[in-house]
């Protein structure tokens, strides 16, 4: 804790139970300094980077030079101290029999996910040049040549898509996170992008506006909140089992999905509570906060039927009638399966960048003009038992209309997004060799051509550049000794000739691999497959790495390129929680508590390291313990820590 806040924070250190707590240790500890506490936190960090920097120069040795790492970036503000932070995550596929760096629960095959860089960003703008030159420091400083990245995943912002593209080596390796395409794909479905002439599904939009309006009102008005929870209690409803409305989150499509299907949840409470509330109020003008609703803010009014403007609506018109309410249930459903297929890309970790597209396929199939739709239907009472909905399936025909168009474009965006692009080169590869969908099923032709022609190159390399060998021993050199110019020709022809037989035999290898690959057994794959029916490709590939060793290094290179950047979200979230906690924490601190929580996983280096290495760069400092003012012209003198200080990682 006290690493974490940089010392107490007064809310806690006000409650009598902690003061309790902190009185009964009071004889047993001393909390260090605050400046102590940063030297040893500095340390971790450091001691984490140098682990880090070790076992990814062999990586990239193991692999010589080729591409085995994957990187994902993206840029977060933080609203208390309005700083920009960037974030970069690397990741590489290795093998778990390394206990410091994997725990014993682990696979065999894994996916290592580092923070390679978190630190406030340099540059004031957030242009494409401006993060080209920044990459470019890192990667430099970091010593990862452009050959060694696989492929780079930013976020959906076309500055840090086009800013990737500006680093020399990185044009071909670089594809958008998929959950930010996505996310795109739903808005503008349901009509929550793009521009006031283009909006594509206004009814969908004006159904979601009025369930954000109902959310609006239970928290800003005073009456209607409590009313909502005297309602529940009276019907006997437990204090730990009351339920509320979801609040609007502008900027995450799944918080629609989490609003509306927690309003159809709430329908036998709202019902009556709203009914009495109209009533009450019959011609008053709704106080609502429409600063939040671009659209009505900018004086649109919608032509939809289920809602007004904001402005001009009465109290008695807020909530559902009968029939929205019905499709407010069909709008549920539309968004469950997107929801549930983001819920699997963002927690699975052996979900590839390849699989990521075959579930965009198999959402667009669930989302043909003629499928049914498998609704959840309302709670037949407020009861908690009753809060496990029954479902039905509603035929195609007999749909709102806006469902139709919401499918249409969905459907749309996705062969725009996933099906018709130009992938990365390592996306080519992934998508061309899994066995998942086949290739044919999901490129065009003319990707489907170039996927073949790299997936060939990717082959050969690995043999050309001796990641994997071709025979089982090495074969003896002869010593010759050139007696004249003759000998020495032949010498060299002998040569010639041994190369071009290791260059026959290596594509006969080759060749060799993709037929077995091709003839992989059916019951093989079926066993990989878990409960959600998606492939585990790790242990797939893990059992047959003695039959298949090319493929086997080909996965660890193209499943390196992740195909979204959640690891980089969930950075930014552990940094926002972080600085909410403790406002005053400086940004050097913050970066470094957030760097050691995220490398955690992947190194923790022991407290004996940590206490070596500290008296070791502060060893002109008194002993630890000691109520001493540190003095900072010592520390410029320290010594930084040395490969010795960290043989005590775990």
């Amino acid at each position: 804790m006290w690493m974490v806040a940089g010392g107490l924070p007064m809310r806690l250190n006000r409650r009598p139970v902690f003061r309790d707590y902190a009185r009964s240790l009071e004889p047993r500890i001393v909390l260090p300094h605050n400046e102590t506490v940063h030297r040893l936190a500095s340390l971790t960090d450091e001691l984490q980077l140098q682990y880090l920097r070790r076992a990814r120069a062999n990586h990239i040795a193991m692999f010589k030079g080729l591409p085995c790492i994957g990187l994902q970036l993206d840029l977060w503000t933080d609203r208390n101290s309005g700083i920009a932070y960037a974030a970069v995550h690397a990741s590489m596929v290795m093998v778990a029999s390394d206990e410091s760096v994997y725990s014993k629960e682990s696979p065999p095959l894994c996916l290592m996910d580092e923070l390679l860089h978190f630190r406030a960003f340099p540059y004031t703008k957030h242009t494409a040049k401006n993060i080209s030159e920044w990459l470019v420091g890192l990667l430099t400083a970091e010593q990862i040549p452009a050959e060694a990245i696989s492929g780079v995943t930013p976020d959906g912002a076309s500055d840090g898509q086009a800013g990737c593209k500006l680093v020399e080596g990185l044009k071909s390796k670089v594809d958008v996170c998929q959950l930010h395409e996505l996310q795109r794909c739903i808005l503008y479905s349901i009509g929550l992008a793009g521009s006031k002439q283009n909006c594509r599904n206004r009814d969908f939009r004006d159904l979601i506006r009025v369930n954000k309006r109902l959310v609006q009102l239970t928290h800003q008005s005073r009456e209607v909140s409590d009313a909502l929870r005297k309602f529940q209690m009276d019907n006997n409803i437990p204090d730990h089992k009351i339920i509320s409305t979801v609040r609007t989150n502008q900027t995450r499509w799944s918080n629609q999905k989490a609003q509306i299907s927690r309003n159809n949840l709430m329908r036998p409470i709202f019902d009556p509570v709203m009914s009495v509330y109209r009533r009450e109020n019959v011609n008053e003008t709704a106080i609502l906060e429409v600063g939040s609703e671009s659209d009505d803010s900018e004086g649109e009014t919608p032509r939809g039927p289920y809602s007004g403007p904001a402005r001009e609506l009465k109290r008695k018109d807020i909530g559902f009638k009968d029939d929205l309410w019905n499709a407010n249930l069909e709008a549920e459903a539309f968004l469950t399966r997107p929801a549930d297929m983001k819920q699997i890309m963002e927690n699975n970790r052996y979900v590839t960048g390849a699989q990521g597209v075959h579930l965009m396929i198999n959402l667009k199939k669930l989302n043909s003009p003629f499928k049914p739709l498998k609704v959840f239907m309302f709670p037949t009472s407020m009861a908690v038992k009753d809060r496990e909905r029954a479902h039905q399936m509603v035929e195609a025909e007999n749909l709102a209309d806006f469902i139709p168009k919401a499918r249409a474009e969905l459907v749309r965006q996705i062969d725009m997004r996933f099906v018709d692009k130009e992938f990365s080169d390592a996306r080519h590869v992934h998508l061309y060799m899994s066995k998942g969908i086949p290739a044919e099923k999901v490129l065009s032709a003319d990707n489907l051509q170039r996927a073949k022609a790299l997936y060939l190159k990717w082959l050969h390399s690995l043999v050309t550049a001796g990641v994997v060998g071709i025979r089982s021993s090495p074969r003896k050199k002869k010593k010759k000794e050139k007696v004249n110019l003759l000998d020495a020709m032949h010498d060299s022809d002998d040569d010639d000739s041994a190369t071009m037989a290791d260059d026959c035999r290596g594509q006969d290898r080759v060749r060799e691999e993709m037929l077995q690959w091709q003839e992989l057994p059916a019951a093989s794959i079926k066993k990989h497959i878990g409960d959600q029916g998606l492939l585990n490709e790790f242990t797939l590939i893990h059992e047959f790495r003695d039959e298949l060793p090319l493929h086997y290094k080909l996965f660890m290179q193209v499943a390196s390129h992740r195909g979204n950047e959640a690891n980089a979200e969930d950075t930014f979230s552990l940094s926002g929680s972080l600085s909410n906690r403790n406002t005053h924490t400086q940004p050097g601190f913050l970066a470094t508590l957030v760097r050691i929580n995220k490398n955690r996983r992947v190194s923790e280096p022991t407290w004996k390291a940590i206490l070596s290495a500290y008296k070791h760069k502060h060893r002109k400092l008194p002993t630890l313990g000691d109520d001493v003012t540190d003095d900072e012209d010592e520390d410029a003198d320290a010594d930084p820590v040395e490969d010795h200080d960290i043989n005590e990682c775990d």
